[in-house]
């Protein structure tokens, strides 16, 4: 049994010679600083990607709570004739309209305000 061990040892030491060995040359040689290498992982680090994208999301809805409608306008048509029910007598409609969503008093600016202050709390996240 102490030579089972034996080979098993001295794999894992040339395992751990080898990973410091290569830990060693990947080691930067410009001597990289703490508020640079904070920086940098800030810069990839996911919290601060969804920060962002919080961000412009809240400024693109205190824009769009700007605007005079709460949201598109819905286009609609309609045709009937008698031909189905077997009457045949020529009656025909058209109908048509158009439906525009209007803030209520005093809506479209509380929602402007409410975007603007998420945006202004997560911009003061990201500068944290």
């Amino acid at each position: 049994m102490n030579r089972a061990m034996h080979p098993i040892l001295s794999v894992a030491m040339a395992c751990a010679l080898a990973c410091a060995t290569f830990a060693r040359a990947q080691a930067p040689q410009s001597g990289l600083s703490f508020h640079d290498a904070v920086g940098m992982a800030w810069a990839i680090d996911p919290v601060r990607t969804e920060l962002q994208v919080g961000h412009h999301s809240a400024r693109a809805r205190a824009s769009a709570a700007g605007s005079w409608f709460a949201g598109g306008p819905t286009l609609s048509g309609e045709y009937m004739d008698d031909h189905m029910l077997g009457s045949n007598e020529g009656y025909t409609t058209y109908q048509g309209g158009v439906s525009v969503p209007l803030w209520l008093p005093g809506q479209g600016s509380a929602t402007q305000q409410v975007a603007s202050a998420e945006a202004a709390s997560l911009d003061e996240q990201l500068n944290v």
